[in-house]
């Protein structure tokens, strides 16, 4: 016989993906948010081939969510910089420099989260004199704890 307890808790535990192209993300300001540039030529190593770059220094996207976890992606590369991620007030300061191209990366995690309402906002805040990117791919939040009691 099958324990479809263990099942359904796992079951309760699969992460939502909520693509760049998803309108529960909220960039701002309007207009400094580039989608999916073609131009791009690594623009189908995006997860689904988009992305949602900008080089604005103070750009944001935000995601209000449900849920117990949240994993934020995008790419790390030479001309992106520093960027923060603010989980409910909380700021994280990360650095998307990378010598080569390496895409579908993690650049920010929470977990062990309340089950409750939440607010992610990633920030471009580059260092360098110039402008630097940072790019939205995908963030995964998952709801539960696993507990299916």
């Amino acid at each position: 016989m099958i324990d479809l307890t263990c099942i359904y808790s796992w079951l309760l535990l699969l992460p939502t993906k909520v693509d760049d192209t998803s309108p529960l993300i909220q960039y701002a300001p309007a207009g400094v948010w580039g989608d999916s540039s073609h131009s791009d030529p690594f623009w189908q190593s995006y997860s689904n081939g988009t992305f949602h770059p900008t080089n604005y220094t103070g750009a944001t996207a935000t995601l209000t969510f449900n849920g117990s976890a949240v994993y934020l992606y995008g790419a790390f590369r030479g001309n992106h910089d520093q960027y923060s991620v603010t989980l409910d007030g909380t700021t994280t300061v990360k650095n998307g420099y990378s010598n080569g191209e390496k895409f579908q990366q993690l650049m920010f995690s929470a977990t062990n989260l309340n089950n409750v309402q939440h607010q992610l906002v990633l920030k471009n805040t580059y260092t360098t004199t110039g402008p630097s990117w940072v790019d939205v791919d995908y963030i995964l939040v998952t709801s539960g704890d696993g507990d299916a009691t």
